[in-house]
């Protein structure tokens, strides 16, 4: 009976630790959790968390500042976006070390509402990454550019979040931003 157990081990182990199909070694999921996690390593991970999920959210509205207008964040409100390569790419760069604090996060101890918050906040990075990287739509279609201003000029005038008079110097300075949002478009933006 002994020997048979020590089998029964012996060959579950070679089959979960050993070569796969293709010939590489397993390794263990190093998001598996295997015990349970102790109190302090949850608080840490919600302390973590919180700090990364203000700290992306300060980082998103500044390098969005249309979007912040459009959601209530009036910080941004005269500024468009850096659209120039150099800005595309600090943006690529930002976003990639976003998702790395992030999976430095085991969202194994990520507990409530915050694991949503993690799943959500994981595929808003890896989404933004696609379409900067893959879709591209900032290189191909110069469309982007124009509804960009049209969507930051409209997000100002149609709403009262403030007088008048401030909305109309955060509109002037967003129509002085489209230029340099505009003259992008020659250096982005390729013919198929």
């Amino acid at each position: 009976m002994q020997l048979r157990t020590i089998l029964i081990v012996a060959l579950t182990l070679t089959i979960a630790c050993g070569p796969s199909p293709s010939g590489e070694t397993r390794s263990p999921n190093p998001n598996r959790v295997t015990i349970a996690p102790t109190q302090q390593q949850l608080e840490r991970a919600a302390r973590e968390f919180a700090e990364l999920r203000e700290g992306y959210l300060e980082w998103y509205f500044e390098v969005h500042p249309v979007r912040a207008t459009e959601l209530g964040v009036h910080a941004y409100d005269g500024r468009l976006p850096a659209m120039d390569r150099a800005g595309i790419q600090r943006r690529i760069e930002t976003l990639l070390e976003w998702l790395a604090d992030l999976e430095q996060i085991r969202f194994a101890f990520v507990r409530n509402d915050d694991r949503y918050d993690y799943a959500v906040l994981r595929s808003g990075i890896r989404s933004e990454l696609l379409e900067l990287e893959e879709s591209r739509a900032w290189a191909n279609d110069p469309g982007v550019y124009t509804q960009l201003i049209g969507r930051g000029l409209a997000s100002v005038l149609e709403r009262d979040f403030a007088p008048f008079a401030e909305r109309a110097e955060s509109l002037r300075a967003r129509l002085t931003g489209a230029r340099a949002l505009l003259d992008a478009v020659p250096d982005n933006v390729r013919r198929p």
